[in-house]
């Protein structure tokens, strides 16, 4: 973590991952450097998971969070040399105050939508591990012998119908979820009602967007997802096709193809 007033580094300081560690650090802050928390602005990258203590900290003492995208933060501070947790959080910190006048503080997801992701999230590493085992069945059985292929199918039998009925049990949930809520049910129906959007691209547009609250325009949408094309060229030298970024969120860009 790193403390900056003014434009100026105050500190710097190593926290674990850990609730009881975050905080005793937001303690610090105020005993130590006689800061009123409420009046700070907490700037973090979004890292998956774990950001989750963190946020979860400073939700539950209703700090103001901003959580930033890593790229935005990297791109936006120019050319960098040198990487380490200390040098990262100060750039974190720099880039927070740099960007004050624009800043978008985060909100919070309903603790069904999160429900959702992770069932979704469970679902899709179900049908990878289904899938792992029904391609290396198939894989494997031209260059074995008929009896080997049949050894190896009938060790996996009981594996393959455990996992369809754990997978069939958690789109049930999933359904089951979508369904106890009014305004998710009246959304997923809607979304569906689109052509080539089925229920695994509805939930995780749902999923994604925060039920649409952290985006304000259809083109915003579009850029995060990846779909949007832009423009390729320079001067009269560079006159390419325009195309989407590759700087985009990877798992509905692949749905939405």
């Amino acid at each position: 973590m790193a403390l900056l007033v003014g434009g100026r580094i105050m500190s710097s300081m190593r926290i674990e991952n850990q609730p009881k560690h975050i905080e005793a650090a937001l303690q610090k802050l105020s005993t130590t450097h006689g800061l009123v928390v409420k009046q700070c602005l907490f700037c973090l990258e979004h890292t998956g998971i774990y950001s989750n203590h963190l946020v979860g900290v400073l939700e539950q003492q209703q700090l103001a969070i901003w959580l930033e995208h890593p790229l935005q933060i990297k791109y936006s501070l120019g050319m960098q040399r040198g990487k380490n947790d200390k040098i990262d959080a100060q750039r974190i910190a720099q880039y927070a105050y740099k960007n004050r006048q624009s800043v978008r503080l985060w909100k919070p997801t309903r603790k069904l939508i999160t429900q959702l992701q992770h069932l979704t999230r469970l679902r899709d590493r179900l049908l990878s591990a289904n899938n792992s085992l029904k391609v290396a069945l198939a894989e494997g059985k031209p260059f074995s012998d008929k009896d080997t292929h049949q050894l190896l199918t009938k060790h996996c039998r009981g594996s393959l119908a455990a996992l369809k009925k754990d997978l069939q049990a958690v789109e049930k949930q999933i359904q089951q979820l979508i369904d106890s809520d009014e305004h998710l049910s009246q959304l997923f129906s809607q979304l569906t009602s689109v052509p080539g959007i089925g229920p695994v691209t509805a939930s995780e547009l749902i999923i994604s967007t925060n039920e649409f609250k952290d985006f304000d325009s259809p083109k915003k949408l579009a850029c995060y997802a990846g779909v949007a094309p832009f423009e390729h060229s320079s001067g009269k030298s560079i006159r390419g096709r325009s195309r989407v970024s590759h700087q985009a969120n990877k798992r509905l860009k692949t749905l939405l193809q």
